[in-house]
């Protein structure tokens, strides 16, 4: 059978997460569908790997991007989604980053079910109050892929001050294009384990977990800045004061995300395995 989704995936070095992601689809996803990567990786050694792991599963290509963007991992970012999203050629499209993942088997047929003619873009929100929730991000998005090239929207992120307005990071067309078409999305509830522990992920810091309403079963979830540093800007807040001491502070911050996404990628196996 032809595929009916094209997953999109740009990743920097994140061969562990990319095998828990690819592993979580493999499971979980209704649709026949195929995976096309976007990489950049620094090193010969980290590109082997992620040619290795992106191996292990059917249906997976990848290509190496180096967008020569400098200073802004957004920018990059938004260039290889551009590429990406511009080579897709199935009814539907999906957006992911290498740090989150779909949970609930049929994930997406669940999402599917809920387009009509206003609704053509579903998923997870930012969960940040900073970011418009009515609108899924650039991280779990599944996406009618006539739609979305018609709008002409782009991935590049629009560098303004906080004062100029919100929502001007990767992705920031799709709530602007969209709203402006008259249509709307169908959206998972964000919870983050700094206030929410009765979750799968609540023994561990800044964990975004995303559910559907009137579904107690966790839908989604989100490490959060994997990809860079294992999240360690997310442990200045709310820990003991040593992971905010300038210098060696960052040292524990590393070593603390390191052994958080070891326990974030062990769950996320033991939910899918059930």
């Amino acid at each position: 059978m032809s595929p009916v989704l094209t997953i999109v995936l740009p990743i920097y070095n994140a061969t562990g997460f990319l095998d828990n992601l690819l592993y979580c689809l493999e499971k979980l996803t209704f649709s026949e569908y195929k995976v096309l990567i976007c990489a950049k990786a620094t090193t010969k050694r980290k590109k082997q790997k992620i040619e290795k792991v992106s191996g292990k599963y059917k249906n997976v290509e990848v290509f190496f991007h180096n967008p020569g963007t400098s200073g802004s991992t957004s920018t990059g970012k938004g260039s290889a989604l551009d590429i990406l999203i511009g080579r897709i050629n199935t009814k539907y499209g999906v957006m992911m980053d290498a740090d989150a993942v779909f949970l609930k088997k049929g994930w997406d047929n669940i999402l599917l079910q809920h387009f009509n003619d206003e609704i053509k873009i579903g998923g997870a929100p930012r969960g940040s109050n900073k970011f418009p929730n009515t609108f899924p991000d650039s991280f779990l998005t599944i996406f009618d892929t006539q739609v979305f090239k018609d709008l002409k929207i782009s991935m590049m992120p629009r560098h303004r001050s906080e004062a100029q307005g919100i929502g001007w990071d990767v992705g920031w067309e799709i709530y602007d294009k969209y709203t402006k078409a008259g249509y709307k999305s169908i959206i998972a509830v964000v919870r983050n384990t700094r206030t929410y522990k009765q979750g799968p992920f609540g023994g561990l810091l800044g964990i975004e977990e995303y559910y559907l309403d009137g579904d107690n079963h966790i839908f989604a979830s989100h490490y959060g800045r994997g990809c860079s540093y294992l999240g360690s800007a997310k442990y200045k807040k709310g820990t003991n004061f040593i992971y905010r001491l300038p210098k060696i502070g960052r040292v524990f911050r590393m070593i603390k995300g390191k052994r958080e996404k070891g326990k974030w990628l062990k769950i996320c196996r033991g939910i899918v395995e059930k």
